[in-house]
């Protein structure tokens, strides 16, 4: 009889608070608790994790009371709030937290090599946030010698989470670089908000953010369109033999349209990245006026050397008028602000060449 019991299932959020976001959904309840939701990226019926967010100044919180949370909603994994000694393991996390006066609550940093943004490279520098290690295998001895009341992860299709799931700490499951629109990614700001008992200056963020968006998008195109058409624009970089462009349902193709741009995969429906051959991306968008990738590396790339990186490239319109844009973020904290920034990175695909990212290459 016992073999043959159900889980209580989850159960649908009747009044969500967010609006943008596709994997998450967030409801108030009596309190001062949160319930939240995270879907499965790869199968969005299904839930990765539910948690309760509970007020650490909410003493009655008992386990019948929590039985009944359950009773009524789902299994949940409950999160005492705030969160005061987080282990993170993504850059943009840091970013964000900053913004919204929680840079105090990281205790441990992995990928600490990779993070460029100021506010988060001076406490590392200072040893205030501490290097954990690499992403992918964190130091688990570090982590506890700080006593991280929580590591935030990004979940992968089809893997484990190695030796994390050791640890005797819950596990916040960062699933927003999943998300198909630049403001649905960007909303994930209100679950972490919440989660350092930042809830108002996480929401005043994110209204912040979605009224510049719109404001910028609903702007005419800042750079000089050609009377006859709309400027078209292409993007990235091959890798090895093949070229990732954006899906014209992801978040970069949404954004690139929103910019104004005749983008030339902006019929797909792919919602992530399309691998390419170099052929193809030509065929398709040599006639494209302005070109925009990212790259890593020491120097600023100049037009002529990347013209000497592959014989395609010389073909397209924009390279041989010098519409070329590089970001080097090895040099930039792009990957830091932008993920849950995308007013600005709206501005600056939109107003090409006169931001802080994206160069004309010489």
């Amino acid at each position: 009889m016992v073999s043959c019991t159900e889980k209580k299932p989850v159960q649908d959020i009747t009044d969500p608070t967010t609006i943008y976001a596709s994997l998450l959904q967030m409801q108030n309840l009596d309190n001062g608790i949160v319930l939240c939701r995270i879907a499965n990226p790869w199968k969005t019926e299904e839930t990765i994790v539910q948690y309760l967010l509970v007020p650490s100044g909410f003493e009655e919180f008992t386990t019948s009371y929590e039985k009944e949370l359950e009773e009524a909603y789902g299994e949940s994994e409950t999160i005492r709030t705030p969160l005061q000694r987080m282990t993170l393991t993504a850059s943009c996390h840091g970013y964000l937290l900053d913004q919204i006066n929680a840079s105090g609550n990281i205790a441990v940093y992995c990928d600490a090599d990779y993070v460029t943004y100021n506010g988060i490279r001076a406490l590392l520098d200072n040893n205030s946030i501490v290097n954990g290690g690499n992403s992918m295998a964190p130091n688990i001895e570090t982590i506890l010698s700080k006593q991280s009341d929580a590591i935030w992860i990004s979940p992968f299709e089809n893997a484990s989470a190695g030796n994390i799931e050791s640890l005797p700490i819950p596990v916040i499951y960062c699933a927003d670089y999943m998300e198909t629109s630049p403001l649905g990614r960007a909303e994930w700001m209100k679950f972490y908000g919440r989660l350092v008992d930042k809830a108002a200056l996480a929401d005043s963020l994110f209204n912040l953010v979605v009224n510049r968006y719109d404001s910028i998008k609903h702007a005419g195109l800042g750079v000089e369109s050609q009377p006859d058409h709309s400027l078209s624009l292409m993007s990235e970089l091959p890798y090895q033999a093949t070229w990732y462009v954006p899906g014209g349902s992801s978040t970069m193709g949404i954004l690139y349209k929103d910019a104004g741009y005749d983008y030339p995969w902006a019929e797909d429906n792919h919602s992530g990245s399309l691998a390419l051959s170099s052929e193809i991306v030509l065929s398709k968008a040599q006639d494209a006026d302005i070109w925009v990738f990212k790259y890593y590396a020491d120097h600023e790339y100049t037009l002529d050397e990347l013209k000497s990186q592959n014989k395609f490239y010389s073909q397209f319109k924009a390279a041989k008028e010098g519409n070329v844009f590089g970001c080097n973020t090895s040099l930039t904290d792009y990957y830091d602000v932008v993920p849950f920034r995308p007013d600005i990175l709206l501005e600056e695909i939109k107003n090409i060449g006169e931001g802080k990212y994206f160069k004309k290459l010489d």
